[in-house]
């Protein structure tokens, strides 16, 4: 099963980090932060797996709604949605990230 991202989760991550860079800069390093990155990258990787099961989003009412799952990796939740393409695959779509921090 392949796994898509929405440009908005690039995004989250890519703001996050570039805050965290600014506000850390003595004790944050950037191999950090890319070591982090491609961890995050890896893990949501493992939705593809078709036995992977996650609970229905919690605390956002918004992600509720849309009928989202959530998945938790290195400090963000990301909210996602299992999808079957015309030819009857399946595939997964993450449409959303925020850090736990401001999960609510």
């Amino acid at each position: 099963m392949k796994v898509f991202l929405d440009d908005k989760v690039h995004a989250a991550i890519d703001r996050f980090y570039d805050a965290a860079l600014k506000k850390y800069v003595h004790t944050l390093s950037l191999e950090t932060v890319l070591n982090r990155k491609r961890k995050i990258y890896a893990e949501i990787e493992l939705l593809s797996n078709p036995y992977a099961k996650f609970r229905a989003a919690r605390r956002r009412k918004d992600w509720q709604e849309k009928g989202y799952h959530e998945f938790s990796c290195e400090g963000f939740i990301f909210a996602y949605k299992v999808h079957t393409d015309e030819n009857g695959e399946p595939y997964v779509w993450v449409y959303d990230a925020v850090h736990c921090s401001l999960y609510r």
